[in-house]
């Protein structure tokens, strides 16, 4: 992996062909459900708007100013049972802004892709 000059808030990376056999993936099941407490993850919400609501279903922080949310859909009022993680029971999501754009970050300090 080389570096790529760029602005001073920015980073290119390059990932070799062979890279595409590894894959970035991590389970949420030890997260308390509805958090936006992510340990080793920087979790931000720059946007600062209120999120919408869900027409369907309730959920702690529904509506509510969020950046990223450990959801889980079993936990929710009614249970969603047509969405499910690609493991476990919770996943990571991030709700759409009422005032557009989001600006919700979720980025972690340190990776090293193909690693």
């Amino acid at each position: 992996m080389a570096a790529v000059p760029g602005p001073p808030n920015s980073f290119n990376i390059s990932i070799p062909p062979e890279g595409t056999s590894h894959l970035i993936s991590q389970g949420f099941e030890s997260y308390t459900a509805f958090s936006t407490e992510l340990e080793a993850w920087h979790n931000l919400d720059l946007d600062g708007s209120l999120t919408w609501d869900w027409e369907h279903t309730d959920f702690p922080f529904e509506g509510e100013a969020l950046p990223w949310l450990v959801f889980a859909p079993a936990q929710c009022t009614p249970p969603l049972t047509d969405i499910s993680a690609q493991s476990g029971h919770k996943m990571l999501m991030a709700t759409a802004s009422m005032t557009p754009p989001n600006n919700d970050w979720l980025t972690q300090s340190t990776s090293a892709p193909g690693r």
